[in-house]
């Protein structure tokens, strides 16, 4: 069948193989329609079926644990953002509360009103 595309096209009526004059094609046929290997030709092309079907399993199970991987490794990452962030906001709350501890200190404000009013222990406000 020509398609004007410059490609060759065959079309064949696999169940009508018994009608058909070239004998590679007769042996193939019946194998396209029942899916089974009857000589070494299709038996070969079974085995590279089977072995194709086994490498693209092979492929999908890999890339669905890569995305697996890839995803805990991305939850990992998130929750030490978040593990991050906290830490990072205690010690920007811990940074505040010093300096106002510094301000209020210098001002000749009582130590322990100082430490009351900043949540900071006696020895931290003392130490400034």
């Amino acid at each position: 069948m020509d398609l004007g595309d410059k490609t060759h096209h065959v079309i064949f009526n696999a169940s009508a193989y018994e009608k058909e004059a070239n004998p590679g094609i007769k042996e193939f046929l019946p194998f396209v329609r029942n899916n089974t290997a009857e000589s070494d030709l299709t038996r070969e092309i079974a085995s590279m079926v089977q072995a194709k079907k086994f490498e693209q399993t092979f492929i999908n199970e890999y890339l669905a644990w890569n995305l697996h991987d890839k995803d805990v490794e991305r939850r990992g990452r998130k929750e030490g953002f978040k593990k991050g962030r906290k830490e990072g906001l205690k010690e920007g709350r811990k940074e505040q509360a010093l300096e106002t501890a510094r301000i209020l200190k210098r001002t000749g404000i009582d130590a322990a009103l100082i430490s009351q009013s900043t949540g900071l222990s006696p020895e931290d406000v003392e130490a400034l």
